[in-house]
């Protein structure tokens, strides 16, 4: 190596390491919102944050005692077959958290909002809010409707009816990744938004006597591997030549759970006059069971 060629490599060596030099002060000062902390910091600021938060509970004793608070930034999956209560179970939650002060967005897709509506006796119609025409299923426009309802109306709830919807038709790809992506992208919609997310799905046909798991979620296993919290309803029934004969009561069973761990079932029954569900028991249901028993 000629003198030149040793100056000129010293000047660029001594150029990169002050450059080094000017980097590390540059991170050791760092202060945005996405540096890295202590864990004790991270926790002081959670606990800052938490204690302003609104508790959110479905209002059924059981099923609180199993899923804990409903938190910020989760994503929920209610699935079950068609007519089996995966709306009339999100409605009934909508009301609850109302009456709480909590209030929701919806975007009904599979219902016209004057046939939505209809649904709720008027005497007990809760405050809930949703878009006026829903123009678009694009995951950034419902994320431009969800920020809108925050900032007018302070919402924290999320219920989106229903997750099919979401996919395009057009879209000639793999459906299973398609909805593993939108999935993914819902929940860090959550997280980023702070809101709570309800998301309904279908399930696959279930027979009347099988105990529902995450596998019978319609398309894609990345539907129960994204979410929180993963519910399947089911209207208890007995199948029969001509069809199934359906009770008041349902099964909701708690099959993922983030918050606790805890999984188990839990008896609904509709309310025939506020139109939603309320929590049971077994002992009840066996009550009624032989009364039926009789009746037939």
């Amino acid at each position: 190596m000629n003198d030149l060629n040793k100056v000129e490599a010293d000047l660029i060596k001594q150029e990169k390491e002050q450059t080094s030099m000017l980097n590390q002060a540059e991170y050791e000062n760092y202060t945005g919102e996405d540096e890295v902390i202590s864990n004790r910091d991270m926790a002081r600021l959670i606990s800052e944050t938490v204690g302003k938060a609104a508790v959110r509970k479905s209002g059924m004793p059981q099923l609180d005692a199993m899923l804990g608070d409903f938190e910020d930034g989760e994503l929920i999956v209610i699935s079950g077959i068609t007519g089996n209560g995966k709306t009339l179970l999100a409605k009934t939650l909508t009301r609850t958290f109302q009456q709480n002060d909590s209030f929701s967005l919806w975007f009904t897709y599979e219902e016209s909002p004057r046939y939505f509506l209809s649904k709720f006796p008027p005497q007990y119609l809760p405050i809930f809010y949703l878009p006026k025409k829903n123009i678009s299923s694009q995951l950034d426009w419902i994320k431009k409707r969800i920020i809108e309802s925050t900032v007018k109306y302070k919402t924290k709830i999320v219920f989106i009816d229903h997750l099919h919807f979401l996919i395009s038709l057009k879209e000639y790809i793999n459906t299973s990744l398609l909805i593993g992506a939108i999935m993914r992208e819902l929940k860090r919609m959550a997280i980023e938004l702070d809101v709570i997310m309800f998301l309904l799905a279908h399930t696959q046909k279930i027979k009347q006597n099988e105990r529902p798991d995450i596998s019978h979620l319609r398309d894609s296993g990345f539907i129960g591997c994204e979410a929180d919290k993963v519910m399947i309803i089911r209207r208890d029934g007995k199948e029969f030549k001509d069809g199934v004969k359906f009770t008041d009561y349902s099964e909701l069973f708690i099959l993922k759970n983030r918050s606790t761990g805890e999984l188990g079932k839990i008896i609904l029954k509709y309310n025939p006059e506020e139109k939603i569900f309320r929590e049971s028991t077994v002992e009840e249901y066996k009550i009624e069971e032989e009364a039926r028993k009789y009746e037939n």
